[in-house]
């Protein structure tokens, strides 16, 4: 009878544990998503609500729980604004993560497709915030890695 209630309790607690770290962020990847489909029309009509979800997008990306949480976070790329203010914040948040959790960053870059790399590689051959020879010793250090090829290939691409 100890048994099976330990053997429940334990099923229990494994249950609450799978279900709160699969759907955790299911809410903010919601709110990113919103975001992403509504942008002007966010930054225009409720600026707070904006950033409080880029903030909250970026905690997720830069803890680097998750890859999928990072790789959310870069496919902002995918958004063409032209707001000056975005751009720069985006270029500042994608340069530091680079430089401060390179394999974080660059697990999550090799998750992108073809496009959005190219992107986002352009913003990192010229950057607004830090060194360009720091950035470019992420790329050097991690080119012989093979899981990152395709973005390697763009980066050193002439």
């Amino acid at each position: 009878m100890m048994n099976k209630n330990i053997m429940i309790l334990f099923i229990s607690l494994f249950s609450f544990f799978f279900l709160f770290s699969c759907c955790k962020n299911s809410d903010a990847d919601s709110r990113l998503l919103y975001l992403k489909n509504n942008f002007n029309k966010l930054y225009q009509n409720d600026y707070k609500q904006f950033w409080q979800i880029l903030a909250e997008a970026e905690k997720n990306a830069v803890n680097c729980q998750s890859t999928s949480d990072t790789v959310a976070f870069l496919k902002l790329i995918e958004i063409d604004s032209t707001g000056v203010e975005f751009i720069e914040y985006f270029s500042e948040v994608i340069e530091k993560l680079c430089i401060e959790n390179p394999k974080c960053f660059l697990d999550a870059l090799s998750n992108l497709d073809s496009s959005a790399i190219t992107r986002i590689v352009k913003r990192l051959k010229t950057p607004l915030f830090l060194d360009s020879k720091d950035i470019d010793a992420v790329f050097n250090k991690n080119k012989s890695v093979k899981k990152y090829d395709a973005v390697m290939k763009e980066y050193f691409r002439k």
